[in-house]
């Protein structure tokens, strides 16, 4: 597999290892849609490296991601914004699809759709200075492409309602209490730490990681796509309303949206 260059991140390759960075650093790495192509593009490069065993996924600068670019949902139709959910979604799930073991090396602010890149891998490893959340009711909305379903699942009602309820980050430590997150280590620290995870789970059994993968995802299916259809109908109908639209102005003009 070549080294490749796209034009919100950068795939590498080291022996088995396929290291992917999101590249973004002005707007700390900012989900916007060409990111989401590009993310969807590498998917397909890494779904047929069958000598590729294991895939690091980390951030360029300040942050690992720093949720969506708001500039461009503030622009954007319901219609418009109800395929971005959809497109969103499908890119994560195949993330998570992957056959080979997925690292997420989280360094920074890793908030909403960056968020939902790190939980779309298989082993989150951080550093100490991390901040995890979920920020989008203030906003005034919550989080989109299946993110709800998806924490909830991951670490459970309480936690996943104080996160999405109350929008503030949490940080490392607490995440790792949590069972978050695989493991911290110091930020210097972390990159080295994400590679020779990765290589040790290269030297795993291929299809001992498909596999596995396959019946883990296989276990929570079945609720899953039911609360993701229904999330989806809620997000369309919240970005109808006044209060969508409204929050996204506030936040670009550095202001608190005013309630009603």
């Amino acid at each position: 597999m070549p080294l490749s260059d796209f034009e919100t991140l950068q795939l590498k390759r080291a022996g088995s290892i396929a290291q992917v960075q999101l590249n973004r650093p002005e707007r700390y790495n900012a989900l916007n849609r060409q990111m989401l192509r590009d993310l969807d593009a590498v998917c397909a490069i890494l779904e047929r490296a069958q000598d590729v065993r294991a895939v690091v996924i980390s951030g360029n600068g300040k942050s690992f991601a720093a949720g969506a670019d708001i500039t461009e949902l503030q622009k954007m139709t319901v219609d418009e914004i109800d395929r971005q959910w959809a497109g969103g979604c499908a890119v994560y799930e195949r993330i998570q699809a992957l056959p080979q073991a997925v690292i997420a090396a989280i360094h920074g602010y890793a908030l909403g759709g960056g968020l939902l890149i790190a939980l779309s891998a298989d082993v989150l490893i951080a550093a100490r200075d991390a901040k995890l959340g979920f920020p989008e009711i203030k906003l005034g909305f919550f989080p989109g492409n299946a993110g709800t379903v998806l924490i909830e699942h991951l670490a459970g009602p309480v936690v996943a309602r104080a996160m999405c309820i109350t929008g503030d980050p949490m940080d490392a430590e607490r995440c790792l209490t949590l069972g978050l997150l695989h493991a911290l280590y110091a930020p210097e620290a972390l990159q080295d730490e994400a590679y020779a995870l990765a290589v040790r789970l290269a030297s795993y059994r291929p299809a001992a990681i498909t596999l596995t993968k396959q019946v883990l995802s296989g276990c929570v299916r079945e609720n899953y796509d039911a609360s993701k259809r229904h999330e989806r109908d809620l997000y369309r109908m919240l970005f109808e309303s006044p209060d969508g639209k409204a929050g996204i102005d506030a936040f670009l003009a550095r202001r608190t949206a005013k309630t009603q």
